[in-house]
Formats: C-alpha cells, structure tokens, sequence
C-alpha cells in the first residue's frame, strides 16, 4: 500500500473512530448521564466534586438518585448549594441532600458555577484530582438500578473567567469542610460536614463523627476560613453568635438562615447538632487545647 492510500485509510478510520474516542455519556435503564466530570482539587484540599452536563430521564416514570461511591474517596455525599435571599442580602446554602429526584421526560443539570444546583461532594480524597485523571463513580438509582461512570478529572473552560456567587460560593463551602476536616477528621473516625451555611464573612456548619456532632462558626480570614467557635444550640442563638463576634444584624440574619437551612433535616439530625455540650472558643486557625475534635472536652466554656 503507497503512502497516500495509507494516508487515506488512517484518515477514514480516525473519522470512525474519534466520535467513539470523544464520546463519554453512558446509559442506566431509561437514563442517560451526559458527561461526568470532576474539578481539579487544590493543594491540601481532601474534598473534591463530581459534576454532570446532565441525567435525562427518557422514560415515563420518575427516577431517583440514591447514593454514590467511589474508591476514590472515602465517601460521597449529594449536595445542594443554594443561593437564597436574607435581610443582607443573598445567603449561600450548601447540605447533604437524602438522594435526588429525576422527573419522567426531564434532564438534571449538575453543572459547575451554578447558584443553584446540585453536585457530588468527595469526602476524604485518597489522593489530589489532577486535570487528566479518571476514576469510577458508582450511581445508585431507585429504578435504574447500580452502575458505574468513568469521571474525568478537568479544569471547566470558562475557570479563569469565573465571577459572582456560584464559582465563589461553591470554593467557599468546600474550604470551609475542608477547614474543618483538616482539624478533626481521622481515618477511624470521618467526618461529615453539612449543612454550610454563609452569610457574609462569617458561616456556620454542621458535623457530625462517630455518632457524635455539634455546630461550627467559622471566620473569613486572610488565609482563609478559619475555626472560631464549636458549639450545639447556641450557634443557632442570635446572642451567642454575637458574643462570639457577629454583629448584631448579621447574627440574626445568621440565626434565621441556618433554621432554614437545617428545616429539611431528620429530626435526629438536628438533635445530634444540638447535643454539642457547651461553647468552645478555638480562636481562629487554633484547634481546641486538647485538639482532639470538635467534641472533646473545652479549654474555654461560656
């Protein structure tokens, strides 16, 4: 074969073969997940997310995401984040969501950079997510049943141009779980950050580890989000958010926010949120004295 008949064939099997190469959406009963992917992680981040173009239902009946999994990570999470208007302004939510309706004839966004929107949380990355990688996901469906998607790891397109509340408000509650993890969490014992709620500089999260859990109030600092205060109740106070530092509008603009944000929870959940006995000061980047997680007896104790 000359080299201009070699030239040719090469030519009709890349055309046959690159829509294959190119193409990454894969099929689960009467849904079509469009393209998983996942955001590179920044340096000491041990969280990551996982985003689709979109799950279309093409069936006549509702389907529902259950649970995710991936050895990737320690565990995942869905999660919503939603922007919703507050007496200062828009206050960003972010919580852990039971599973996640597909309606009959419909198609779900999970998109990157959106304001409201759903996305896969990684917890306890097992090593950085590098633009290029590939790791499994396996999706749980009510109907659809168990399968598993390749994610490629990728840096969005518009990344460098990103502003306002979404790209913003999404890097910010990872920080702030990351935050917290970086200080409390141990391989024999995770734990699980949500809900996130943000209202200017300031933000309160739940967690939960080893069937214990309490409320978080951290701060926007120069070198980031940082640990003020770990306490139960009191965080969902106006005057002790005050006394912990919040002036008094956003305080109660806090109080009002986080009732919302947790109004969707089990009560069991909130319960464990409450059960947090006292208010530990841990004074910015410092963990508590003892620094043995959040639950750990105080060094100081209003």
């Amino acid at each position: 074969m000359n080299r201009r008949k070699l030239l040719s064939h090469l030519l009709v099997l890349t055309a046959l073969v690159a829509p294959v190469a190119q193409a990454h959406d894969f099929k689960a009963g009467d849904l079509r997940i469009d393209h998983p992917y996942a955001t590179p992680s920044r340096p000491g981040m041990s969280t990551g997310s996982v985003y689709f173009r979109g799950i279309r239902n093409t069936g006549s009946t509702a389907d529902r995401l259950l649970s995710a999994s991936t050895p990737a990570a320690d565990s995942v999470e869905i999660h919503r984040m939603q922007m919703v208007k507050g007496g200062q302004g828009e206050v960003m939510q972010m919580r852990a969501e039971p599973s996640l309706e597909i309606p009959a004839g419909a198609t779900v966004v999970m998109k990157h950079g959106t304001t409201d929107g759903y996305h896969l949380m990684l917890i306890g990355l097992k090593a950085p997510l590098n633009d290029g990688d590939r790791f499994p996901v396996t999706l749980r469906f009510e109907k659809a049943g168990t399968h598993v998607v390749n994610v490629w790891v990728q840096t969005p397109r518009n990344a460098s141009h990103e502003t306002g509340h979404g790209a913003h408000a999404g890097t910010d509650a990872q920080q702030i779980a990351d935050a917290m993890k970086r200080q409390f969490d141990r391989p024999e014992a995770p734990l699980s950050v949500a809900p996130v709620v943000i209202v200017g500089d300031a933000a309160v999260a739940g967690w939960s580890q080893q069937g214990k859990g309490g409320r978080a109030l951290l701060r926007k600092e120069k070198a980031g989000w940082a640990i003020h205060v770990c306490a139960g109740k009191g965080l969902t106070q106006a005057d002790v958010l005050e006394m912990s530092g919040l002036p008094k509008a956003q305080a109660a603009e806090m109080t009002r926010a986080v009732a919302k944000a947790e109004a969707g929870l089990a009560p069991a959940q909130r319960a464990l949120f409450d059960s947090f006995d006292g208010v530990i000061k841990v004074g910015g980047e410092g963990a508590p004295a003892n620094g043995h997680g959040p639950h750990a007896a105080p060094a100081h104790k209003h």
